[in-house]
């Protein structure tokens, strides 16, 4: 990050935390420590000192505050149009008296400015960066910096690793946006005519639930959940659901997130059970779509395109929270259908035994062609197994091997967990480094029910529901596009290139219009007098609006 002061590698010495005094009367902001010791963090003249700061930082447009001293900074800052502030204080009582002054009230009311305590939970804070590509500016106080440097270097790390949650959050957007795009599309009409996560809200309240991922662990628990698996609602990951299968188990909802086409093969080429539903983000694999039929709830994890589009022709989604894991969206679907308690079982976030999955997922056929080609366990395991590795402290206490990328879906695991009812969340994978506050510990065999009543499958809930069907007002938002295709409409041509900047320019104009013709013709919407004729595959086809 871009630093107007480097983090400090001095030791805390202090006895006691050091405390921020509010300014009173003719007396500025003051750092108390102990021993008596007060130390003035600015001048009387506040609006001097704030304008002398923010001129430091001129020309960012994204800008990290650690120490708010004066609070005059605050608006000098905000006064360059378009900048974002965040503030990471180390002191609370401060941070609330900040919030509640005339100042901060009004910079927070802006939505450009947020102010962060140290020890406060951050997963959340690289939403604060707009786009994670130009490192913010970092402001750090020199008194602070001199007084008390383990907060500064403790808000460093923070601000530090919320940009590099914004920065991968970005990366991913840009890779991925094409298939987010054209798989959505591809997918419109399964969007429409498929319930919504809402109408499941609550339905398991009560009832206990177990969460598949797909690590190491998970080889040992299916033997023992097999035979309890009709007391619990079984929700597996994507990537879990073959070895599921394979074992015995039959989850009641299968979650999938990622819309690569090497993720969609989890999905494919098996013939999941009827218990098995699909809860997919809208955007997976359309084949992996098709393969559970009807058995289909798809949701969103972002209002990406062409959602704004869909929204405005009567077909929205309800949206799950999604933080670079399936697990962190299955967890949040758990907690959306008001499972509990619930249950990790394969959730290891590391690599337990020098292994990345458990047996029998479908990236084996991957490593076994890679094999007969020559290449040894050690180069396949390298492969998969993502860097830069470290160690954890695991669910023991003993280091274990994992990395980076694992770390920050644990940390967002734990986090959303302590806000869950005490004692809920239980963690059962029995290896790994899924541990904080929230989470308690305890063996599989322990943690299943005995004794409960069979839990309610995904399609005796739906039964009594009715169904939802969008298709009308997706049909003329269809047609309405494709016509103006034809007429060289400029709502037609903007909503199209609206579209092919999310996708970074790699998807043309003629894609996107042959995919909506597509499905348009797929679905078997109804026609209306006049028809558009369009070539698609080749073929002559008649598509009305």
């Amino acid at each position: 990050m871009t630093a107007v002061s480097r983090p400090s590698t001095a030791p805390e010495s202090r006895p006691v935390p050091w405390q921020v005094l509010p300014p009173e009367a003719d007396l500025p902001a003051r750092l108390s420590g102990g021993a008596g010791r007060v130390v003035p963090l600015h001048n009387r003249d506040a609006g001097s000192d704030a304008t002398r700061l923010a001129a430091l930082v001129d020309g960012a447009l994204e800008v990290v505050v650690i120490g708010l001293y004066p609070v005059a900074l605050l608006p000098a800052l905000l006064a360059t149009p378009g900048r974002r502030v965040l503030v990471i204080e180390s002191d609370p009582a401060w941070a609330r008296w900040v919030r509640a002054s005339p100042i901060g009230r009004a910079a927070l009311e802006t939505q450009r400015a947020a102010i962060h305590v140290v020890g406060d939970p951050a997963v959340q804070l690289w939403r604060h960066f707009t786009t994670g590509t130009t490192p913010p500016a970092v402001l750090t106080h020199p008194v602070l910096r001199r007084e008390w440097p383990a907060a500064v270097d403790a808000a460093l790390a923070i601000a530090t690793r919320a940009f590099a949650g914004a920065s991968a959050n970005e990366q991913a957007r840009v890779a991925l946006a094409p298939i987010y795009l054209t798989h959505t599309l591809s997918n419109v009409a399964h969007v429409a005519r498929s319930r919504d996560v809402s109408a499941f809200a609550g339905a398991w309240a009560g009832r206990p639930a177990v969460l598949l991922g797909a690590g190491p662990s998970l080889d040992e628990a299916l033997p023992v959940l097999r035979d309890r698996q009709d007391e619990v609602l079984v929700i597996a990951t994507d990537t879990a659901l073959r070895p599921a299968l394979a074992a015995g188990v039959q989850p009641h909802i299968c979650v999938a997130v990622d819309a690569s086409a090497a993720n969609g093969r989890h999905l494919t080429d098996l013939d999941p059970p009827q218990r098995t539903w699909l809860f997919a983000e809208a955007s997976i694999l359309p084949a992996a779509v098709r393969a559970f039929g009807s058995r289909v709830v798809l949701f969103r994890v972002a209002e990406h395109q062409p959602w704004p589009w869909l929204s405005a022709a009567g077909v929205s989604r309800s949206t799950l929270q999604a933080w670079g894991s399936v697990l962190t969206t299955a967890f949040d679907l758990a907690v959306t259908l008001g499972a509990s308690p619930l249950l990790f079982v394969g959730a290891d976030l590391a690599y337990t035994g020098d292994r990345p999955y458990c047996r029998g997922i479908t990236f084996e056929r991957d490593w076994e062609a890679l094999r007969e080609v020559g290449y040894d366990d050690d180069v396949i395991r390298r492969s998969v197994m993502r860097g830069p590795l470290i160690d954890e402290p695991d669910i023991f206490g003993q280091p274990t091997r994992t990395a980076a990328h694992l770390v920050a879906f644990r940390d967002w695991l734990v986090e959303h967990s302590a806000a869950c009812a005490p004692g809920t969340i239980i963690n059962a994978t029995g290896a790994g480094i899924l541990h904080g506050p929230g989470l308690r510990q305890v063996p599989l065999v322990d943690a299943l029910p005995r004794g409960g009543a069979p839990i309610p499958s995904v399609g005796e809930v739906a039964q009594g529901q009715a169904a939802r069907d969008d298709s009308p007002g997706l049909a003329a938002a269809i047609a309405d596009v494709l016509w103006g295709v034809r007429a060289h409409d400029p709502a037609a041509d903007a909503l199209l290139a609206s579209w092919q900047a999310f996708a970074t320019e790699r998807v043309s104009r003629d894609d996107l219009v042959e995919r909506l013709s597509s499905v348009a013709i797929e679905a078997g919407f109804p026609r209306r007098a006049r028809r558009l004729d369009l070539r698609v595959s080749g073929h002559a086809t008649a598509v009305t609006p």
